[in-house]
């Protein structure tokens, strides 16, 4: 995947922007980093899971029993996500072919876990990316529609699938879009030396406001500049 050179002034910008937006952007980012603070354990998955889906708006719930069959199930298979989540951990963005690799091969792992129920109607692929998101900073990237549409607004339309309404969603189509976008990722953040994306950190860190600082991870905060591109266009 080649991606044009992003204009990284433009990135801290709307960077900034998220942080200085309506509280409903930073608070809600604020409470995923308190509920992922302590890791997944049997006690945390409920808070974890409701978290993501309540803040992030990622409609789990529009199916009836879907949260509370992923929560058993996440809890069920708490031992092996973990082992997976660890493995994952273990790479940052951006790296090279093999670290890429292990991330993608991970990733491409531990997303089925959270997309269905296996009598379930609803894919929940927004869901499942951010939550392994929470699970994994460093590694796995947010895939929305906002997200997206601004991906292929960059690299061109259609390269990176995201589900429609009315449109077919499948496993196999979930997995291929996730990985064209950690690929995504990886490239664009390859773009900046090791103390730019390390400035970046830091500019992340101080546009947010008073009391509700967090370090961000470059994965994170390439999020908020793809999202607010697409949630509140500026010329």
């Amino acid at each position: 995947m080649v991606i044009p050179a992003l204009d990284w002034d433009r990135v801290r910008d709307r960077v900034a922007d998220f942080n200085a937006s309506g509280a409903p952007y930073y608070l809600a980012e604020t409470a995923l980093h308190e509920a992922f603070k302590h890791g997944l354990t049997p006690e945390t998955v409920p808070l974890c899971i409701m978290a993501v889906n309540s803040f992030w708006n990622a409609n789990v719930d529009k199916e009836p029993g879907a949260l509370k069959d992923l929560c058993e199930r996440t809890v069920n298979n708490l031992n092996e996500i973990k082992n997976g989540v660890e493995r994952v951990c273990e790479v940052s963005l951006p790296t090279n072919s093999s670290g890429l690799s292990a991330i993608v091969s991970g990733g491409r792992q531990l997303l089925p876990r959270f997309l269905k129920a296996p009598n379930a109607r609803r894919t929940n692929y927004s869901f499942a990316s951010k939550f392994l998101h929470w699970c994994c900073p460093s590694s796995l990237p947010i895939v929305d529609t906002m997200s997206v549409k601004k991906m292929n607004q960059i690299i061109g339309n259609g390269t990176i699938w995201v589900p429609r309404p009315g449109s077919t969603t499948t496993e196999n189509k979930c997995l291929d879009s996730y990985e064209r976008v950690i690929e995504f990722y990886n490239e664009a953040l390859a773009q900046l030396a090791d103390a730019e994306r390390a400035d970046l950190v830091k500019h992340d860190f101080e546009s947010q406001p008073q009391g509700f600082q967090r370090p961000n991870t470059v994965v994170r905060i390439l999020d908020k500049y793809l999202w607010m591109e697409v949630k509140q266009p500026k010329p």
